[in-house]
Parts: C-alpha cells; structure tokens; sequence
C-alpha cells in the first residue's frame, strides 16, 4: 500500500506518522449492532467512536517511547467494518468450538488476515492494518497445547513492508480493554520484543511488552501504561533502519492523507460495563476501590442476572472525579468542560433491584444509614439528607411510632437505647450525649474527652460491641464531625499509626488499608499538600452546653460511619489525670529527643489548648491494632 503514496519530502521529519485501519469483523459488529438495538447507522458511528478512544489510548502509551528527537503519533483511518460473514478473512472451517466458543488459532488467523490484505488491492493506503474480532484467539505449541491467555499476534519488525506483513490480529470483547493488546501488538510491528527475551529487562515488570500477566507491585504498578526501556532501543534501531534504507521515502509513516488524528476524549465507568456486558450491567457501587480515584487502576461491573461482579480494567480518560480523567493508570486533570461528574455521587444510583426487591426510588430513608445501601443509592439518599445532628435520614428504624416517644427499647436490635435517640425524626429530638463516659481508669463527659483532650477519633471506636458515637457521645461526635469530609469526619482513626506516612510525598495515593487508618493524611497526601503538620490533630471548639442524659448500653444494627474501622477496644491512661479541672498542673514537655527515643509522635509545645488541662503537646497516644493507650507525661 506504501507505492501508491505520493513522494512528498527528503528532510525526514521529527514525528512520523503511523496511519492505521482497523479492521472489524462481523462478530464485534453484531456486538454493537445488539446493543443498538438494530440500528445500522449508530452501530457504525459507535464502531467509529469506540475505536477512536481505543487508538487515543494507544496513542498516549507511544508517548512513554524514548526516541532521541522522534516522536510516533498514531492516526486512524476510517474503520473498515466487515457486518457479513462471507466478507470475513476467515471461513467456518477456519473455527474451533470448545464448550459452545468458536476459537481460533491466533497463527492461523494472522496468515489468513495478511492474505485477505493482499487479496484486497482497493484497501486506503495505510502504515498497519489491524484486525478486531470478538472470536476467542488462542495461541499454541506443536505438541498441541493451547493458551487461552493469547490476546493478539502480530508480525515482528515489519513496519513499512508491503504484502500484508504490517499487520496484527487482536480479540476485542468491547469496554475497551483491548487497548494494552492493541498497544502490544503494534510495538511487535515497530520492532520490539517481548521484555526479558535476550534483552536485559523482565516481563515481571509489567511493561507494555511484558510476555504475560504478573503480580501489581507498588513499583510496577503503572507500567502496563509505559513502554520499558529496551522497547524504546528496539523502537529506535527500527526507525533508524527505515531511515538509512529511505523506506520512509515511500511515504511510510510520513504522510497521512485520509487519515483522522485521534484526539482527547473521555468515557464513563457505567459505558464501558454496558459495552462488555450489556446495556444492563453497570459499576458495582459496593465493590468499588477505596476511592474514585483508584478506579484508574480497576473497577468492579455487575454481571446481569447474577449477583456477581468482575474486574474491568478502567480506559484511558475513563471519569475518576469531578473535571478528572485517567490518564496511564492516574487520575489526572480533566480538561475544561470534561468530567463534570458530582464527586459525592459519580456513579449515581444503582440500577434494577437493589434490597427486598425494591429500587433506590422505592427504599424508605431509613436504609440510607447502612452503608451497602447508601453506596448503591447515594442519588437518593442525598436527597433525603437533612442537617439534623444524628438524624440525617430521619428514623432509623421503620414503623416509629409518636405515642412511644420518651421511651426506652427494651429488646431486639435497639435495647437499652433511647426511642427518641432511634426514632429521632418521628419524635422531633436531636441526638445527645450520655452524662458520663465510662473508661476502665476513669470517668469523662464526651465533651471534655472530645474537646478538651483533643480525643475526636473517638467517635470512631468501638468499646466491645458498642459503637461511641451512636450509644454515647452522639452529641459532640456531630459537633466535632468535619461535614466537608463524609469519609473521614473525625480525622485520622489511629493517628501514631499514620507517622510511617510523614515521609511520603505530595501526590502520594495511599493503600487501603492506610486509607482505613489514616484517612485525614492520605486525603492530604493524594491532594498534593505536606503532610508536616498532618499528623497533629487540629484544635476544635468545643460545644457550649454539656448534656446530661444518662447513656444506653446497645448499638444499633447500623450506623452512619462512612469508612470501616477494625475494632478498637479503650483504655485509659495508667496514671490518671485530673481530667476535669479548670487550673493548670505543672507539665514538662517532652522534647524531640525523648519524643523519638520512645518512638512516639512529638507534638509541637506551642500547639495547645489553653482551656483545658491536657495540652495536646502532652498527650502521647499510642495505637495499635486492638488497643489504644492514653499516655500523660508529668
């Protein structure tokens, strides 16, 4: 196809062009044309579409290539969209059925694509044809093993060769998860082999041109996004033997007449689930990542008619939060105008039945307050959100009634616990606090062990099988809570435990279980801002009124938390303090050495509440992972 173009240059240019058609087979056509639902013309212009954020992710893994003063940009030329089977490079005959799949000999199907290629002399001149198929590829040995993991096949180092050799061959199932392969596939053409293959790089790196699947390290774990170090030599040596040779005077790779450069484009999480599975699958809101953004690693999509969900590699530009965008495997700036999704509610509500066999629309308010059902209904249940402290879906339980109101649950789920505190909306009551918090060393009111000791993590904890928040510091929990932050509203929950993260950089993305633990810091971390000073609680005001009600013993079966926190079981401080006088002890400072010699978290003396007895300075708090110990130091 090279001969035909036209002569256009001697000075070779700084970026070359590699102009591909893809090729779609009938059976990814019937994909789309059923999704569809028959018609012909939108089938065709999806096609287009899908492919176009396809090659635009390509494109951007070519970007990663070192090639001194080169540089590869990937144009696609109008799909060629075979919807018949008589059309196709291969034939009936050509096909396995193994358990109700047609498979196909990844070989086997390469040769029959070239040959289809040079059979087909009114083809748009092109640098790489690349052929799409829904039909299983598999690779083998002579001995007749087959491998299942072959996703595609391609010629090694034909680029700019005629007679069909610049080709490849790439099962694509839809939801763009063929576009590693697609990536792959073309870096074989441009001359690379596989990392670790008589070169000096792994394949357990888990760069594009790795020979397989491995384990996701934190070191590796945007590779599959990067071409490695000898795929940028073995590109390079290529290009400069086209050069030497001028096969690139043909117009190879330099012009791009009736080619479409592919641009920035972003897609939805929900899209790629109904292009792989179906207009009727869609992000499993419960079985997500720890946050938005680590969607760009992975997601989870619903199966329909199971109750299953399985892992989807997110696209390039897949929306991972408000004006955000994946971007080789990060969430990154979106441009203006793109991914203006709600951040606390991106997916929107789940599809279909989601409890009892009622819809997100049908479940009473009360349900918000379980977690599960909030993630799968944030839509609405943001809807019904009020700013009442402890009652923000109203009842907690169904059928309140007023007549009951002042009274006290006796049995089940709420025993002990105040009707008004659980049928809060019915009975017009705010949530309160008990008069006392009991500790194994002493006594507090929750606004002195909240405020005053500068203790909000608190609200976290769960003292046996007894949530603090819900059975006895409701009150100043709701005071102390930071409304701006529903996924970490009282802070860190074991803030020693997050020191480690202190020397972590801005951009930082936490595991999830630092993002358990340190939800204050990792916020801060993954928000580009130094985590210097992150790790010292910041001084709250405390409330001006302290209650008096008397607490309740049992926790109700759910709770507003947004996070999971392990159970923690409270101590008190071995000495005890006078925790609720008004004059000031005589206190010795612990100093930067004596703070690092008991591997414990210094705390600046001039950061204190003046107010109260316990400056923050001097109290030592130390985690682990089932117990918390409050240390003061005179």
């Amino acid at each position: 196809h090279y001969s035909s173009r036209y002569k256009r240059a001697v000075t070779l240019p700084a970026t070359y062009n590699i102009d591909i058609l893809p090729v779609v087979d009938s059976t990814l056509y019937d994909r789309f044309y059923n999704i569809n639902n028959g018609d012909i013309n939108l089938t065709i212009n999806n096609i287009a579409d899908y492919l176009a954020v396809l090659f635009a992710s390509v494109g951007m893994r070519f970007n990663t290539l070192a090639l001194e003063t080169r540089t590869l940009k990937i144009r696609m030329i109008s799909p060629l969209v075979l919807t018949t089977s008589n059309q196709l490079p291969y034939t009936a005959s050509d096909l396995e059925n193994e358990n109700g799949v047609s498979k196909i000999n990844a070989e086997t199907l390469l040769r029959l694509f070239k040959n289809w290629l040079i059979g087909n002399k009114n083809l748009v001149p092109n640098d790489h044809a690349m052929f799409f198929t829904a039909v299983k590829i598999y690779g083998g040995l002579d001995s007749g093993i087959k491998f299942n993991i072959t996703k595609g096949l391609a010629y090694v180092g034909t680029m700019c060769k005629a007679g069909g050799n610049s080709s490849s061959v790439v099962e694509d199932k839809g939801a763009y998860q063929s576009e590693g392969v697609a990536a792959h596939e073309l870096g074989h053409c441009l001359g690379s082999r596989h990392d670790g293959e008589n070169n000096v790089c792994f394949s357990a790196d888990r760069y594009i041109m790795s020979d397989s699947s491995y384990p996701e390290t934190d070191s590796n774990a945007l590779h599959p996004w990067r071409f490695s170090s000898c795929s940028s030599t073995y590109v390079l040596s290529l290009l400069e033997s086209l050069e030497t040779n001028n096969a690139l005077l043909q117009g190879c790779l330099i012009n791009a007449t009736g080619s479409i450069e592919v641009g920035d484009y972003t897609v939805s999480a929900d899209v790629q689930c109904q292009l792989f599975y179906g207009e009727l699958s869609y992000v499993c809101r419960n079985s997500s990542k720890a946050s938005l953004e680590d969607l760009c690693d992975e997601f989870y999509c619903s199966i329909p008619g199971t109750s299953m969900c399985e892992r989807m590699i997110a696209a390039t530009g897949t929306c991972c939060g408000y004006q955000k965008k994946c971007y080789q495997g990060q969430c990154v700036d979106a441009a203006q105008g793109q991914c203006n999704i709600n951040q606390i509610c991106p997916f929107g509500d789940q599809k279909g039945v989601v409890l009892d066999g009622k819809t997100c629309a049908d479940l009473p308010s009360t349900f918000c307050y379980d977690n599960a059902v909030y993630l799968r209904c944030c839509k609405t249940c943001e809807k019904y959100k009020t700013d009442r402290q402890g009652c923000t879906y109203g009842d907690k339980q169904l059928n309140c009634n007023a007549n009951e109101c002042g009274s006290t649950f006796t049995s089940g789920d709420f025993q002990s616990l105040a009707y008004n505190f659980v049928c809060c909306s019915t009975c017009k009551s705010d949530c309160t606090d008990a008069e006392n918090l009991w500790l194994s060393s002493g006594t507090y009111t929750c606004n002195d062990y909240i405020f005053n000791l500068g203790n909000k993590n608190v609200c976290y904890q769960i003292s046996g099988n007894k949530k603090i928040y819900e059975y006895a510091c409701c009150k100043s929990c709701e005071a102390a809570r930071d409304t701006t932050n529903t996924a970490c509203p009282w802070g860190n929950v074991k803030t020693i435990a997050c020191a480690a993260l202190q020397s972590k950089s801005p951009g930082y993305i936490c595991k999830e279980t630092e993002l358990q633990s340190c939800c204050r810091t990792c916020g801060l971390l993954s928000s580009g801002v130094s985590t210097s000073t992150a790790l010292i609680p910041s001084t709250i005001t405390s409330p001006t009124n302290t209650p008096t009600t008397t607490s309740t013993t049992n926790t109700p079966t759910t709770t507003t938390s947004t996070i999971k926190k392990p159970a923690t079981i409270i101590s008190t401080p071995t000495e005890p303090t006078t925790s609720t006088s008004t004059s000031t002890p005589k206190i010795i400072v612990p100093t930067v050495e004596e703070c690092d010699k008991k591997k414990m978290l210094y705390c600046d003396a001039s950061v204190k509440n003046t107010s109260a007895i316990c400056v923050l300075c001097i109290l030592i708090v130390v985690y682990n992972y089932d117990k918390m110990d409050v240390q003061l130091i005179k």
